[in-house]
């Protein structure tokens, strides 16, 4: 008799990691819309939201937590289930941290918010530099008593 598999079988597509990078990659810093008001033009420039794995998995239809588990999953043997998932995952959050970062430079986010993102959403944080440098004597004199008795 052969025995059935525990859960449910994965809704994950090969395209998918295609179509991952393809997000990230192709998504622009800003919108431009030519406005007319009567007999003159202008032009506007608008921030785009940052892509988001949220917004990618809106796309297919699958949560974040999904997403994080295609590419985290692994075999039997440890070997990672879904490699070019995992490579497009990693690549994805890479391009992510340089879209907010050209934003947050050319100032597009207010400082706040920028440092909120950065540290929130990537692997960013503050640096924190620490001493653990410590100086002992050259010489350690250890005297042992013999007691009496």
């Amino acid at each position: 008799m052969k025995k059935n598999p525990v859960g449910r079988p994965t809704t994950y597509k090969p395209e998918y990691a295609e179509s991952l990078l393809s997000y990230f990659a192709d998504a622009e810093l800003t919108t431009t819309h030519t406005i007319k008001e009567g007999k003159k033009t202008r032009t506007v420039t608008e921030v785009n939201p940052p892509p988001t794995l949220v917004g990618w998995g809106k796309t297919i239809g699958v949560f974040n937590d999904q997403i994080r588990d295609w590419a985290n999953m692994k075999n039997k043997d440890g070997t990672i289930r879904f490699p070019e998932f995992r490579s497009a995952y990693m690549k994805s959050k890479d391009l992510y941290k340089d879209f907010l970062n050209k934003n947050a430079l050319l100032g597009r986010y207010s400082n706040q918010y920028a440092i909120f993102l950065a540290k929130n959403t990537t692997d960013m944080s503050d640096k924190t530099e620490t001493d653990n440098t410590h100086r002992f004597p050259d010489k350690i004199e250890i005297n042992f008593k013999k007691p009496n008795g």
